[in-house]
């Protein structure tokens, strides 16, 4: 089953944060408290330990490439396959992270599902992300989350690591909801 919203989140270090505020990407910050108790309860409801995979944070969700994840990652060609399945970027933005022992903010694109709907983003944005993503991840997590309160499905992708001198070994692909990396 295909997602309603796919969360693409880059952890982002100062100097890449200061360049998206200034093409006017807003800052966000969230309740982390009342997100762990939503998180841990969400967990329960569906019979999960929310500590099982970190035991920092509670989890919801199930990660689809197991606890480590997958690493040298290229995700370049995720978001035209995003935009070929009716996803489009919406809301975008910087989550200000104030958990004790956070090191960077995330830049969090959410990618919607529309019925062909077209929703601008500024090109300086675009510009941006596309430097963002053009190179190799070398941590990629991805959370396929239990259903929302309102029935709609939410998958995480979490991106760490940006590596610009490194070749990237595998590219991640969503074909249709099922995820996947293949080897380059």
């Amino acid at each position: 089953m295909k997602p309603d919203t796919i969360l693409v989140k880059f952890n982002i270090n100062p100097k890449w944060e200061a360049k998206l505020v200034a093409v006017g990407v807003p800052r966000r910050t969230p309740d982390e408290s009342a997100l762990e108790i939503k998180h841990m309860f969400h967990a329960v409801e569906m019979g999960r330990n929310p500590y099982e995979r970190r035991s920092e944070i509670a989890d919801s969700g199930i990660p689809i490439f197991g606890k480590d994840g997958e690493c040298d990652v290229s995700i370049i060609e995720l978001f035209d396959e995003l935009h070929e399945e009716c996803y489009i970027p919406s809301d975008v933005h910087i989550r200000v992270r104030t958990r004790e022992g956070a090191k960077f903010n995330a830049l969090v694109i959410p990618f919607v599902q529309t019925n062909g709907n077209i929703v601008s983003t500024p090109a300086p944005v675009i510009s941006l992300v596309g430097e963002l993503i053009n190179v190799s991840w070398g941590y990629v997590h991805i959370w396929r989350n239990p259903p929302q309160q309102d029935g709609k499905m939410i998958d995480t992708v979490n991106l760490s690591h940006r590596d610009v001198d490194k070749s990237p070994q595998k590219k991640l692909r969503f074909r249709k909801g099922r995820w996947a990396v293949i080897p380059l």
